[in-house]
């Protein structure tokens, strides 16, 4: 999971740094182009390379025997409410992802007074620290306790996101970006990982379902109670609230974690 987000942060992070350069010389419309390009060059590569690549699901008699095991062991109603209790917290999670992706940008121009290409810097800045930090936090986890890791990403996560709220000056929102991405980096790889460690293999299918609607959730909520909040409670206002939304996860995640991944 750790390495897939790497290659994902390091995308992110390049795309982040060429958008500004490419925003200031060529304008919205000029990066916009770009972002359209890129994915249909991938799929004319991948219909190109179709015959030498095959997604055909394999069964495996192992893999097969492993999951009736997993099934038949493991009690998949509460395994599923482990499911819908990680989607909770990451409902709040993603409440601020959206607000973060939405609205700092807007906020960097208009409050901040910073280019285009700052706001690159900024999002190909958290795309770096993203890569760099993913993997050894992983790690740590795995030997510390991802349940522990859980709680403490939220909780760095809100207290990034109060600093943006109150900023007022572009070194600062540089630091708030990078606690974001490493409050992500502890976060995201430990809750992945719980939840696929937790779930049995039968059922981890209809688990990261679950778990994938609670995150779009948050996806909605964000953007759209953030505009509301931009216009009538001024500028600051959603990143407030998502601070407010993590936090409220942080707790929620001190209370999962100790009430409800602790039972077998």
């Amino acid at each position: 999971m750790a390495s897939l987000s790497t290659i994902f942060s390091l995308v992110q992070s390049a795309a982040g740094f060429v958008s500004g350069f490419v925003t200031d010389a060529y304008g919205y419309r000029g990066v916009i182009w770009v972002a359209a390009a890129l994915p249909f060059l991938a799929g004319v590569m991948l219909v190109m390379a179709s015959r030498w690549l095959d997604f055909r699901k394999r069964s495996f008699p192992e893999a097969a025997s492993l999951s009736g095991a997993s099934i038949t062991s493991g009690n998949s109603s509460s395994s599923l409410s482990i499911a819908v209790w990680l989607g909770m917290l990451a409902t709040m999670y993603f409440i601020s992802f959206g607000v973060f992706f939405t609205y700092l940008p807007l906020f960097t121009t208009d409050v901040i007074g910073g280019t285009g290409r700052q706001v690159g810097v900024l999002f190909g800045l958290r795309g770096l620290v993203n890569a760099v930090a993913m993997i050894p936090l992983s790690r740590l986890a795995d030997r510390l306790g991802r349940t522990k890791f859980i709680p403490l990403g939220l909780m760095v996560i809100a207290l990034a996101m109060a600093g943006i709220a109150f900023a007022s000056t572009y070194p600062v929102m540089l630091i708030c970006v990078v606690f974001y991405s490493l409050g992500v980096a502890l976060y995201q790889p430990a809750a992945l990982g719980v939840l696929t460690e937790r779930i049995p293999a039968g059922r981890q299918g209809t688990a990261i379902g679950i778990y994938g609607l609670f995150e779009d959730v948050g996806w909605m909520i964000g953007p759209a109670a953030g505009g509301m909040l931009w216009d009538r409670a001024g500028v600051r206002a959603p990143f407030v609230m998502a601070a407010g939304a993590v936090a409220v996860g942080a707790a929620m995640a001190i209370f999962v974690s100790r009430r409800v991944l602790t039972k077998k």
